[in-house]
């Protein structure tokens, strides 16, 4: 095995307030500098930003493309590396992440996903989440597939790397939102080996402004939920009618399936041009109800997804009320 040059890929849309940070928590790695890159790419310029990543040696791309997907193909075209990391604006790599990274790929894995420290915004620790699996061969993947995605291996970008060939089984451009599950997807098409590793090497904020879940108010946390519900359940469906006929088939239709009845939960929802991601169909409960056998340890949160669909819209708003005031007080401490 040849060793693996590293390429960091550092997405930012509009945010600024973490981005420093995370540029900072990449350089400060304790695998030595002349076996990765960083590269940050971003939307929009700002001259003390700019001066900064300069000054650090970090290669500093400008992208107008509202698709995550086509952010990260835009710095997959200079990356050098054999082997990519991506890194949100608001996440941070702990130190020794990127030696892990090497070392794994060293061994001959193609996909690689770590565990996470998840912080609020004071930096108060809620929670460490990991998994441990090693996957080798199609037969293996063919297998445990829907239990590597009900684990979550197939999500959060900031946990997740990759042999740059296996992107390539996918067309990354077609992603708006969901770039973790495009990745996790091209990794069960074309990685020869899977590794999930419960090592907590990554910190994951939640915060005011994040992703999905903009905590200003109730109102505008509803109104992000909707945008981003809408380009996260556009990339799934795609995903899922790709994995049609496929031994990953029934992964896709969870993830599909989740995203669908989290869209349906959403208050004034707009119609979508696909009629089928409308309506509540009994195929969608039953088989949702299907995948209860993996779901015991994520009872309360299976039912709820099931459930809160089907409630009058009172019953939804009460839900979604509650959610937000729960997440305000996680994300603020």
């Amino acid at each position: 095995m040849g060793k693996p040059y590293i390429s960091v890929i550092i997405t930012a849309y509009n945010r600024k307030k973490y981005l420093l940070g995370a540029v900072r928590s990449a350089l400060n790695q304790t695998l030595s500098k002349d076996l990765y890159e960083v590269i940050v790419v971003k939307n929009f310029r700002d001259e003390a930003i700019d001066r900064q990543l300069e000054k650090w040696g970090v290669v500093d791309l400008y992208s107008d493309d509202v698709s995550v997907g086509g952010q990260v193909s835009d710095a997959l075209g200079v990356a050098r590396g054999d082997v990519i990391s991506l890194l949100d604006d608001d996440d941070e790599f702990l130190p020794e992440k990127l030696e892990r990274v090497y070392a794994a790929f060293r061994d001959g894995v193609d996909y690689y996903h770590n565990g996470r420290v998840v912080v609020n915004e004071a930096g108060k620790v809620l929670r460490v989440e990991g998994y441990s699996a090693i996957i080798k061969g199609e037969e293996e993947k063919a297998k445990y597939a829907l239990e590597m995605m009900v684990h979550k291996a197939g999500f959060y970008n900031s946990s997740m790397s990759f042999r740059r060939v296996i992107s390539e089984a996918l067309d990354l451009e077609k992603c708006d939102l969901a770039i973790d599950v495009f990745i996790f997807t091209a990794a069960l098409l074309s990685a020869r080996a899977i590794a999930d590793d419960p090592r907590p090497l990554t910190l994951y904020r939640v915060h005011s402004q994040h992703a999905g879940a903009d905590l200003s108010s109730f109102e505008a946390m509803q109104a992000e939920m909707l945008k981003s519900g809408s380009r996260g359940l556009s990339d799934v469906a795609y995903l899922a009618s790709l994995c049609s006929g496929t031994p990953y088939e029934r992964a896709i239709k969870f993830l599909f399936l989740n995203h669908k009845l989290a869209w349906l939960a959403l208050l004034e929802r707009p119609q979508l041009d696909d009629p089928r991601l409308n309506t509540l169909g009994t195929g969608d409960l039953i088989g949702w109800l299907s995948f209860l056998p993996y779901q015991w340890h994520h009872l309360l949160h299976f039912t709820r997804v099931m459930l809160v669909p089907a409630l009058p819209k009172a019953a939804r708003r009460a839900v979604a009320k509650f959610t937000f005031d729960r997440k305000v007080r996680q994300a603020l401490g």
